[in-house]
């Protein structure tokens, strides 16, 4: 299983050391495609990340309008006492 920390230093090699793959993976002794997709993992995280928080976003938006227009609720108890 790779780790947080594993990723971080393979991150840290490519990105910041300019290490090739190649070498990432055998000083690393990861596969060579495991190491391929942290890389590509990385550019996915960073240029797509908007998206699920935009639809939660126009969600909460759409809730607001909706508890805008209910009349208020005082005195009203749920249950028995």
């Amino acid at each position: 299983m790779i780790t947080v920390d594993t990723i971080a230093r393979v991150r840290r090699a490519y990105f910041v050391q300019k290490k090739p793959i190649k070498a990432i993976s055998r000083d690393l002794r990861l596969a060579r495609n495991t190491v391929r997709s942290i890389v590509r993992r990385r550019k996915r995280q960073s240029a797509g990340t908007s998206g699920a928080s935009s639809r939660c976003r126009d969600w909460g938006r759409s809730l607001l309008r909706w508890m805008r227009c209910l009349p208020p609720t005082r005195g009203v108890r749920s249950g028995s006492a």
